[in-house]
């Protein structure tokens, strides 16, 4: 199953920080909300001029784990280089060098914390390749932006300190400029055929208003 949350990001942190295997967004050092936006302060990387390779292998020792690293490292598809510096991959392959590091044969879910990463696609395009290679898990992703969210998937957002799920989602398009409808809580309608018909027009995606608490930053 995969899920996107969104809301607060300071808030979504400390809800899901506690989970057996959460994957932080490293890199961020604090988060504060600013006239309703979230502001994230970043700095660089933990470790940043280790390799992949000797940043699991030390994580892994750490728990008296003598597993390969390069097979912990292919078990969780990562895709770059052993001897890659953590400060040269991008946040994909990063957040599963961080996966390698703290995986258990038991872990069935994890959380994987891409508030820090803006939406392009070529962002979106290398999030569902990132889901692929993970697709043996179920993944909950936090992210900031609506436009991360693809179908099939279940939508969440923490607020008040509660996770609120909208298991039925409709994605569609509308109109000559097509906008990429989310609605949370929605009767999900099947519209493939519009859908397909619109992108072989070359309709162009955007995102409609989606409830308060899971607008992007």
């Amino acid at each position: 199953m995969l899920t996107f949350v969104f809301g607060d990001c300071a808030e979504k942190r400390r809800y899901f920080e506690s989970k057996e295997i959460y994957i932080d967004a490293a890199e961020v050092l604090y988060c504060t909300d600013r006239k309703g936006k979230s502001v994230l302060v970043a700095g660089t990387r933990p470790f940043a001029f280790v390799t992949a390779e000797d940043y699991v292998a030390y994580s892994r020792a750490l728990c008296g784990d003598k597993t390969p690293p390069a097979k912990l490292l292919s078990f969780v598809g990562y895709r770059g280089c052993l001897d890659s510096r953590l400060a040269k991959l991008d946040a994909f392959e990063y957040r599963k060098v961080l996966i390698a590091a703290k995986y258990n044969a038991e872990a069935k879910t994890l959380y994987i914390n891409f508030d820090d990463v803006k939406y392009t696609r070529h962002n979106a395009a290398l999030l569902r390749r990132f889901v692929a290679d993970l697709k043996k898990f179920d993944l909950v992703i936090l992210c900031s932006d609506v436009r991360f969210f693809v179908s099939k998937s279940v939508a969440g957002v923490v607020t008040d300190g509660e996770y609120k799920a909208f298991p039925i989602v409709e994605v569609k398009r509308v109109g000559k400029a097509a906008e990429r409808r989310i609605l949370l809580g929605a009767s999900a309608k099947n519209k493939d055929n519009k859908d397909n018909a619109d992108e072989r027009a070359g309709v162009r995606e955007e995102i409609a208003p989606v409830p308060k608490e899971a607008q992007a930053v």
